[in-house]
Parts: C-alpha cells; structure tokens; sequence
C-alpha cells in the first residue's frame, strides 16, 4: 500500500498522523506515519521569498506482507483512517493505492527525433505568412506528433504561434505556417529574432534542434546608425533539405 502526504502551510515544523488498516472482521494495523516515512509528516525547508511555496508530497510504502503478519485479510480490507496525532495543523494527502513494484521487462523502441529548422523571413509592408520546417531524422511507420511553439509578441513582428504537427507514416518535414504582421515603418533594429522549439512529442524523441530561431528581417530601413541587412528574399521549399530521396 502506498500514499502520498506532505505537512500543509499551517504546520510550523512537523506533525503526525496515525495510519489505521481495518478489514471486514474488525481486525486492525496501526503505525504513526511519522515511523514509516518522517519526511511525509515534516515540512520541507522554505525560503523567505514571498512567492508561491511549493509542496513537495513524500510517499509512503506499507508492505502488504505487514498487514498480513497483523492478521488482516487483504481480501476483506474495510476501511483505511488516517488520525491527527501530532501538533495541530492539516495535511495533504493523495494517490492511495495498492501497486505491486517491479521493474518490468525492457524492450528498446527505436524512434525517430523531431526537430525545428532556423529560418530567416522578411518582414513586409503587412500581414502576411512564413512557413518553418519542422522534421524527423528517419521516417516513422506510425503516426507522429509534437507541438510547434514561437514566442512572438502580440504587438511585434510575430505573434505567438502553438500549433499542433503530425507526420504521417513515411512522411519526415512539415512546413508549418506562422503569421508576420508586418509594416511600413523602419525600425531600430535591422532584425528581431523569435525563439522556436518543438515538444510534446508522441512516437519520437526530442532531437538536438529542438530549439531554433526565426530572424525576421526589417525591410524599411533603421532609425539608428546599424544599417539594414542583405534582403532575405522570396522564401523557397523549407522542407526540401529533409526529404528523403526516393529511388526507383
């Protein structure tokens, strides 16, 4: 039998609780939690900050052989009580349960990484779209997923952009689109770069490019001494470097 528990924001130090089995005949187990793990019953230490604390539950294991030694029948088992027994205060409590620990056996499943490609774009006289390569080292047999993020700006070049991508069996680059909003303005910097990165992947792996950036290009001049960039020019096929060749 396992749980959970940690001390809640009222406890000063430590408390305890006493942990009562009970089955269907009346017959009963008990132990203070604090002798089968202290640290569920004992706050962690905090700093001064005025932020947010973080509760950290500690889980605590009470072998079901124990229970049996205590004459319970693990088949009948009524009830399952926990006491307050030490300084006053509350606790939290979850995940009580009855799991049988065992390592499993290992299988390898190799699996493709997914990655996102840097990419430069201009930045135009208004709203327009760019695409960026999202793609897998190898092609997958099963459908793969992962998100796509750019943290853009609600009132900059990008906005920000969370967008779902799957790749198909066989398939390994997705151009994904993103919106520039564009101007006719020029601004103080002659580009601004978007951080992008995938996650959440299914049936594949994070790869080493899984952060990359998107340079968006400013193409009405600057209001300071830098002067502008090379253009950037028409964007071509952002997946053709990831298309695996076909032979026939």
């Amino acid at each position: 039998m396992t749980f959970d528990m940690s001390p809640d924001e009222s406890v000063a130090s430590a408390t305890d609780m006493a942990l009562t089995v009970t089955d269907t005949s009346g017959r009963h187990w008990s132990q203070p939690v604090s002798a089968l793990n202290p640290w569920a019953v004992t706050r962690m230490p905090a700093s001064t900050s005025n932020r947010l604390g973080k509760i950290v539950l500690q889980q605590v294991h009470v072998p079901t052989s124990t229970l049996r030694r205590a004459g319970l029948d693990l088949h009948r088992l009524a009830s399952v009580r926990f006491t307050p027994v030490g300084a006053a205060g509350g606790t939290y409590l979850s995940d009580l349960s009855f799991d049988t620990p065992s390592m499993g056996t290992p299988h390898s499943h190799p699996r493709p990484t997914v990655n996102v490609d840097s990419m430069s774009a201009e930045e135009g006289s208004g709203p327009s779209t760019a695409k960026v390569a999202v793609y897998l080292s190898r092609p997958s047999t099963v459908p793969v997923t992962t998100y796509l993020t750019v943290l853009g700006a609600t009132t900059g070049a990008l906005g920000p952009v969370m967008s779902q991508v799957t790749f198909h069996p066989g398939s390994t680059c997705v151009a994904v689109p993103f919106p520039i909003t564009g101007d006719t303005l020029p601004g103080a910097a002659p580009s601004t770069a978007f951080k992008t990165a995938v996650s959440v992947s299914t049936n594949a792996v994070l790869g080493a490019n899984d952060f990359a950036t998107i340079t968006v290009r400013e193409d009405d001049g600057t209001t300071g001494t830098t002067p502008p960039i090379p253009p950037v020019g028409p964007q071509g096929d952002v997946c053709a470097p990831h298309r695996i060749p076909t032979h026939h």
